[in-house]
């Protein structure tokens, strides 16, 4: 008898607690008092908290962070990689576009799977 393990992920956004689609996913990261966050929001709350900062960004001085590196790509093999997730991802019951992002909780089941 052969035997399929299905890993399926559910997405919540962080403000509500609600799960979400993957593809309404908008991963936002913000940085307070030396302090880094990420919030995983659906679109409508990602928008909302963009436009209550927008007034303090317009007035404040964007800064360059020093010390981190970017990383370089051989854009192949990422595309690659990218095309298995999607079709991990869509052989696994989750909703993922032919282009554009690919939802970290997805990438994160598809490497904890493989």
């Amino acid at each position: 008898m052969a035997k399929k393990t299905i890993t399926k992920v559910v997405i919540t956004e962080d403000l509500t607690g609600e799960e979400i689609d993957a593809m309404d996913l908008v991963e936002v990261h913000l940085a307070h008092n030396g302090q880094d966050f990420v919030l995983d929001l659906n679109e409508k709350n990602a928008k909302k908290l963009a436009d209550l900062l927008e007034p303090y960004k317009a007035a404040g001085t964007r800064i360059q962070r020093s010390g981190s590196s970017k990383k370089t790509s051989t854009g192949k093999a990422d595309k690659e990689d990218l095309d298995a997730i999607r079709t991990w991802a869509r052989s696994n019951g989750h909703k993922v576009a032919d282009r554009g992002r690919i939802a970290q909780p997805i990438k994160d089941a598809y490497y904890a799977a493989n």
